[in-house]
C-alpha cells in the first residue's frame, strides 16, 4: 500500500482535526488551535511533537470519562499513536515510542511478538511490514520494533517520573474478543477500545520480567502490549497482564522469590498489570 501525507488521510479518519476557521483559530472539535496548525494541515508540514502536546494540555481540563466515546479528544489522541501488532491468527496491541527520519520504533510485550515478524497497522489503516526482527528488551516483557513509511505519525510523549497510587491511567489496546466477535482481527482499527482506571498498586519489589505497575482498568485478551497513559497523555507503562489470575501458579511472586503479604496479595489479584516505562528507558539506553 501506497504511504500518503497523514494530513489528509489519518487526521480526518480519526477526527482530530475537525477543521473550520472561528476568528482566525483552528477548532478541533472543542479544542482551539492557533490558524497556523491549519496552514500546516494543508501544507501537510504537520509539526506532530507540536500537535500533540498542544492537545495534551487540553486533556488535562476533560474529565469526563472517554471510555467508547470516539469523539472524545482523549480517545483520539491516544488512538493516534496506538498500533495493532498483527499475526495470522492473533494479535496485541503495541505504542509508537520513537521517529527517527522514516523509521518508528514500536513498544510493545516480548509475548505478543515471540520472535516473529507481525505486521504493524497503523492508525489510518496502513500496514507495515517489520525492517527487521523483534527485539527483545533485556529479560523484560517489552519488544521493541521498527517499520519504514513516508507518512508522519505522533509518538506518543513519555513521562519520566512513576505514578502514584490513585493516579488516573487510560489503556488503549485493541481486544480480540468484543461482544459476540470471539476474533476482532476483520474490524482492524475499529476494535480499538480506551478504558478509564487508576493505579492500584506499585509493590516496592518487581515481579518477574518487569511488571510493577498495577492499575484497576479493565483489559482484554489482545490488548497486551497496549499503551498506559496518565491523565496528561503521557506515556507511564506498557500493559501485558489482565486481572484475576490464579495465585497458585506463581504469577504474584516476586522477582527475588518473596511472596508478597496477604492484604497485598487481594490487591494485587483485583489488578492489571504493566511494567512502568521507565524500564524501556533504563534497558533502551
Amino acid at each position: 500500500m501506497k504511504d500518503g501525507n497523514l494530513g489528509g488521510k489519518l487526521i480526518f479518519k480519526l477526527a482530530i482535526f475537525s477543521v473550520s476557521v472561528i476568528g482566525g483559530a483552528i477548532a478541533v472539535g472543542t479544542i482551539k488551535l492557533p490558524l497556523r496548525y491549519r496552514i500546516e494541515i494543508l501544507s501537510g508540514g504537520i509539526n506532530w511533537d507540536t500537535v500533540t502536546s498542544a492537545i495534551a494540555q487540553e486533556v488535562q481540563t476533560q474529565n469526563a470519562n472517554p471510555e467508547a466515546n470516539p469523539n472524545s479528544k482523549i480517545y483520539q489522541l491516544f488512538q493516534s499513536s496506538t498500533v495493532r501488532v498483527v499475526k495470522p491468527d492473533s494479535a496485541g496491541s503495541g505504542v509508537i515510542i520513537n521517529r527517527e527520519g522514516n523509521t518508528y520504533s514500536v513498544l510493545t510485550n516480548w509475548h505478543v511478538v515471540d520472535s516473529h515478524n507481525p505486521l504493524i497497522l497503523t492508525a489510518d489503516d496502513e500496514k507495515h511490514q517489520l525492517v527487521k526482527p523483534p527485539q527483545q528488551l533485556g529479560d523484560a516483557d517489552l519488544a521493541l520494533l521498527q517499520f519504514h513509511s513516508e507518512v508522519e505519525y505522533p509518538p506518543a510523549q513519555i513521562e519520566t517520573t512513576m505514578p502514584q497510587i490513585g493516579d488516573k491511567v487510560y489503556a488503549a489496546g485493541f481486544p480480540l474478543i468484543i461482544g459476540d466477535i470471539e476474533n476482532s482481527l476483520d474490524l482492524g482499527n475499529e476494535a480499538f477500545r480506551l478504558t478509564q482506571g487508576e493505579i492500584s498498586v506499585i509493590p516496592i519489589k518487581s515481579l518477574p520480567q518487569g511488571y510493577q505497575l498495577g492499575y484497576t482498568n479493565k483489559t482484554e485478551i489482545g490488548m497486551s502490549g497496549s499503551p498506559i497513559f496518565n491523565a496528561e497523555g503521557l506515556l507511564v507503562g506498557i500493559h501485558g497482564r489482565g486481572k484475576y489470575r490464579d495465585p497458585g501458579f506463581g504469577v504474584y511472586i516476586f522477582e527475588d522469590g518473596s511472596e508478597p503479604p496477604p492484604e497485598q496479595l487481594k490487591q494485587m489479584v483485583k489488578s492489571s498489570w504493566g511494567i512502568p516505562i521507565s524500564t524501556y528507558a533504563e534497558l533502551s539506553n
